[in-house]
């Protein structure tokens, strides 16, 4: 069995990376979250696949963001087509 010790640095590390997202999930839902917020949430759904199997209207969101060039097929977001929104 390997012997896996986490830095203070790694453990920051993974603090910073956690992604709670049930919590998000009910802060979209409650219409808690901003435009960058909203956003990291479908860059992360997207990113791992899990939009695609959660209710519909997330997966057609998605689809919308990705079709606006907004969020990548990946999950990147597009900061620089979201930054030209404000120039409207």
């Amino acid at each position: 069995m390997n012997n896996i010790t986490a830095t203070q640095e790694d453990r920051v590390k993974v603090k910073e990376l956690a992604f709670d997202l049930v919590n998000e999930i009910i802060r979209y839902e409650n219409r808690e979250t901003g435009l960058n917020e909203s956003l990291a949430l479908f860059s992360h759904l997207i990113g791992t696949g899990r939009v695609w199997i959660l209710q519909g209207s997330y997966g057609r969101l998605a689809s919308a963001l990705i079709n606006a060039g907004l969020i990548d097929e990946d999950g990147t977001i597009n900061w620089e087509v979201v930054d030209s929104l404000d120039d409207w």
